[in-house]
C-alpha cells in the first residue's frame, strides 16, 4: 500500500491540467494492482471537472470492483467530499458500463452519424 501526498505536487484541484497529473502519479499503482492512498490534506479549491478527469475517468476504465480495492481517498474538505461522491455515483451507474473504448467510439459515432472513415 502506497500513500501519495497530493500536496506534494499539487496546491489545488482545480482544472484538468491538474486532474491529468494526478491520474499519472496514481496509474502505475492501478496498473500494477497496488493500493494507493490518496491524501488530499492542504489541497484546496476542487472542481466538479477535477474529479471527473483524474479519479471518476480511471473508475470508469477499471470498474467499481477495482476501484474500490486499489484506491482509497481520505482528507477531502466537506464540499469536496460532495463533488467526489456525486461523480463517483454518477460514474458507477454508467449504462455504458462493459463497453470498451473502441465500442464506446463506435457507438458516439453512431449516435453522431460520423462515418469511421471521416476520423
Amino acid at each position: 500500500m502506497t500513500t501519495i501526498k497530493v500536496n506534494e505536487f499539487l496546491e489545488t484541484a482545480f482544472d484538468m491540467e491538474y486532474a491529468e497529473i494526478l491520474k499519472e502519479k496514481i496509474m502505475p499503482y492501478i496498473e500494477s494492482d497496488k493500493h494507493v492512498l490518496l491524501d488530499f490534506k492542504g489541497v484546496e479549491h476542487f472542481t466538479p471537472l477535477f474529479f471527473n478527469t483524474s479519479l471518476c475517468s480511471i473508475l470508469f476504465d477499471i470498474g467499481k470492483e477495482k476501484y474500490d480495492n486499489l484506491i482509497t481517498v481520505f482528507n477531502l474538505p466537506d464540499y469536496a467530499k460532495d463533488s467526489y461522491n456525486e461523480c463517483y455515483e454518477d460514474t458507477i451507474d454508467n449504462h455504458f458500463e462493459g463497453l470498451n473504448k473502441y465500442e464506446l467510439r463506435e457507438l458516439g459515432y453512431k449516435l453522431l452519424n460520423i462515418d469511421e472513415e471521416d476520423n
